[in-house]
Order: structure tokens, then C-alpha cells, then sequence
């Protein structure tokens, strides 16, 4: 899967900028907002810009229908997806509305796609209408069929990236892509950094050092013979996992010094973070790694702990402040170093190198590269007579 979102804009008025230009945002997720982590890129974005604009958050549409045997919790999947269809549109903030659009069980059957498109199109625009929205700009994250993704590359006014990879290798999008990154919760997360001394019920009386993970435990994603062999290679370090799991974990879990926390909220991510000496980023080598940017390695470094990783895109921009480790043996051995690396001097480095990046900022950028291609729209029209 590739991680890179889209623009598209509607019309709307020449001459002015920022609020005036757009009475909204409409947002088609990949992700869910009801059932997924909301540190996900698009939701932070989205929630900074409803402070500005109104916003409507679509959720994640299916693409396939998951199946017994072949997809990792298929039963788990189809009742949460049908639980967010059944809480329709709902108010989440004051310019903020989260929408799940009724739709037939997808398959692979062209009439099918067709009536779903059609249907979830006309239900969109009700309730666009419904919220009084009537210019605004479309924000898309990619779908995971490919089909899908070029005929959404080739009518996008422009396409941001979070992966410098990938946005080298669209070289046919050349005029019309742009390095967006990700951003960081960077007040919420360097002031927890400031409480760490507060240690929450969960990892009261656990031994020190702790080597901590936060994110989506996933097949593709993450490294689980690492892990255990790390955690089995260090006994008197604790190995605290926070995140969903889509996976049988119970073989890493029934070690003595690993606790695994579960899904957690959002905003209790960094109180939690904070309490870690380490912060790992354990991941598989695969071209979805190759082509990703995990969120985590700047809410780490907006904690000021060291940072310990496999050979993941983001160490390349933070050379000095992510250890990267290629082999289990070399992971474990940077381990022992990172625990040695808690300076206060340390911290402020690694929180200084994020402080530029938080999603507030992120937000401005989307909104200013929106405003700004409506300009230069409105100026062609003009120069054409129209």
C-alpha cells in the first residue's frame, strides 16, 4: 500500500484566500474513524483544519469483502464495518461530522462497483447539502486497488506525499507533486516528556528500563521473531507493546518481561510513551515498509527518548537520532546502548528536531497549497475568458 493522499478542488470565487476561499473540506478516509487508531495522518490533519473550516470526515470505504480463512479476522471486520454503517452521519466537534455511507458487500463484479459508486456518490452530496457545504476542496487517501489509485492520480490537481521514495518514482506527476510528511501532537507529547515521573497504573512497578512500541501490530508490518528474540536476549529490560494486534501474539505475550497493553485511545499515547526509555520501531523488510513513514518516529523523538529501528525510510532523516539496527543481534546491542542515552541534553535535541512539525502546521500547509492552486485556477479561467 502506498502512502500518499490526494487533492481534488472544487470551483470556487478568484481573489480571496484562507476561509473565503472554501466553506469546507471533504475528506474520503482510509481509515475508519470509529474502529481505528486516530494518530493516523489524515485525522490529525483533518481535526486541525475543522478548527479553521468545516469538515467531513467520509470513512474508509470497503474495497474487498473479507473472508474466512483468507483475511485475518474477516468475522471481526465485517461486524465493525457494519456497526459504523449503522451510525450513519454524527457530529464529532463543532465543524467537524463523521459520515459512513451504506454500501452493497463489495466484490470484483463491475456492476457492482458501479452501483456502489453511484450510491455512496449521491449520499455524499445529501449530506454535503445537509451541512450546508458548497465550496470546498477534496481531500482523498488512496485506495489500495490499483485500478483505483491511477484513475484518482490522473484527475488530481495535486498529490502529497509522506515518502521521498515514492514520490521520486511518479515521475509522470511531476508538476503536480509535493513532500507533505507527517506531523506530531508536538505540544501534547513534550509535555508528557515533562511528567514522565508520573507513571500510569499500567506500567506502575514494572522493571526498568522499558522498552516501549506504539503502533498497529500487523503481519505485513510488524517483526515479531524480532521482538521475542530481543525480549527473551534481554530479560531485565521490560517490553511494553500499546496497539491493536491483528495477530495471534500469545507466543511473544507469555514471556514474563513483555506486556501488552491493547488498543489505547489517542491522547493516552503520549502519557504513556513518556514512561519509556526506549522506543522501537520493529519492523518487517518488505516493499510496504520500503514505502512507508511511520508516524511513531517523530512522536518518539517529540518525547526525547532514543530511538531504535530496523532500516525504515525516516532513520535517513534523522541520522544522528535513530539507532538502526539490520540484524537481530545488532537490534539487541543498540538496545544496551539507547538505555545509556537519556540525557537531558539528549532530549531537547531530539524534541528540537520535531518542533516544526506539528499537525497544526501540517494543516496550514494543505490549506495554503489548496488556496493556492483555487488562485491560480480562477486566474486560467479568467485569462481564457470564462
Amino acid at each position: 500500500m502506498k502512502c500518499q493522499s490526494v487533492i481534488d478542488k472544487q470551483a470556487a470565487p478568484p481573489g480571496r484566500s484562507g476561509q473565503e476561499v472554501f466553506d469546507g473540506v471533504l475528506c474520503i478516509a482510509g481509515v475508519d474513524w470509529w474502529y481505528h487508531n486516530r494518530g493516523h495522518s489524515e485525522v490529525r490533519i483533518m481535526c486541525q483544519l475543522a478548527e479553521t473550516l468545516p469538515v467531513l470526515f467520509v470513512n474508509s470505504l470497503g474495497m474487498r469483502t473479507p473472508r474466512p480463512g483468507v483475511s485475518t479476522q474477516s468475522g471481526r471486520r465485517i461486524f465493525r464495518k457494519l456497526c459504523s454503517m449503522a451510525k450513519g452521519l454524527r457530529k464529532v466537534a463543532p465543524q467537524m461530522w463523521v459520515f459512513s455511507p451504506i454500501m452493497l458487500p463489495p466484490c470484483s463484479k463491475p456492476w457492482v462497483r458501479r452501483m456502489n459508486a453511484r450510491l455512496v456518490a449521491a449520499q455524499i452530496r445529501l449530506v454535503l447539502k445537509a451541512i450546508g457545504m458548497r465550496r470546498w476542496f477534496t481531500w482523498v487517501t488512496i485506495p489500495t486497488v490499483k485500478s483505483c489509485e491511477d484513475a484518482m492520480l490522473k484527475k488530481s490537481d495535486l498529490v502529497l506525499y509522506v515518502n521521498r521514495t515514492l514520490m521520486n518514482e511518479d515521475m509522470a506527476l511531476e508538476e503536480r507533486k509535493r513532500f507533505l510528511g507527517h506531523g506530531v501532537d508536538y505540544d501534547r507529547f513534550v509535555e508528557a516528556s515533562r511528567n514522565r515521573n508520573s507513571v500510569p497504573s499500567e506500567l506502575a512497578g514494572l522493571q526498568r528500563p522499558i522498552v516501549g512500541f506504539f503502533g498497529s501490530i500487523d503481519d505485513y508490518t510488524t517483526d515479531l521473531k524480532l521482538l521475542k528474540f530481543a525480549a527473551e536476549s534481554l530479560p531485565d529490560m521490560s517490553f511494553v507493546l500499546v496497539g491493536m494486534s491483528t495477530l495471534d501474539i500469545s507466543d511473544l505475550t507469555s514471556l514474563s518481561n513483555v506486556h501488552y497493553l491493547g488498543f489505547q485511545p489517542h491522547q493516552r499515547i503520549a502519557e504513556l510513551g513518556a514512561c519509556f526509555d526506549v522506543g522501537i520501531v520493529p519492523r518487517l523488510q518488505n516493499e510496504w515498509v520500503a514505502y512507508s513513514n511511520p508516524i511513531k518516529v517523530k512522536e518518539y523523538l517529540a518525547l526525547g527518548i532514543p530511538i531504535v529501528a530496523t532500516p525504515i525510510p525516516p532513520a535517513k532523516e534523522y541520522p544522528d537520532l535513530v539507532s538502526v539496527a539490520a540484524t537481530h543481534e545488532e537490534f539487541v546491542e543498540a538496545l544496551r546502548r539507547a538505555v545509556m542515552l537519556n540525557t537531558d541534553e539528549l532530549r531537547l535535541t531530539r524534541q528540537k528536531a520535531v518542533e516544526k512539525d506539528s499537525w497544526r502546521a501540517k494543516a496550514r500547509e494543505v490549506l495554503t497549497l489548496a488556496v493556492k492552486l483555487e488562485e491560480q485556477r480562477s486566474m486560467l479561467t479568467q485569462g481564457n475568458g470564462g
